[in-house]
């Protein structure tokens, strides 16, 4: 599930395989041509490499829009998962 309010998207619940697509619809349906939003993902539940494929998506879909997504509260198993596929210089993560 996603939530929007304002500038800030919200990612919750558990996302997997099964549910993967519908996360990325639902980003793309949130996400604006030059967009400016902060996602915070302290409620989701990583599972596998799913998530990973989320933050990927959602990449490419700042750069199709030319908008700017900056992440906060990164879980770190998923931290992690970026850090050792080499893809950390290509996200942006508040401190």
């Amino acid at each position: 599930m996603i939530n929007r309010v304002g500038n800030e998207i919200d990612l919750i619940g558990k996302v997997d395989l099964e549910n993967l697509s519908v996360y990325c619809d639902e980003i793309d349906s949130l996400l604006v041509l030059n967009d400016n939003v902060s996602i915070k993902m302290e409620a989701l539940i990583p599972s596998g490499s799913s998530t990973l494929a989320l933050i990927i998506h959602i990449k490419r879909k700042e750069k199709e829009l030319n908008a700017n997504v900056v992440f906060h509260d990164c879980p770190e198993k998923i931290y992690e998962m970026i850090r050792l596929s080499g893809l950390e210089e290509f996200i942006c993560f508040a401190l």
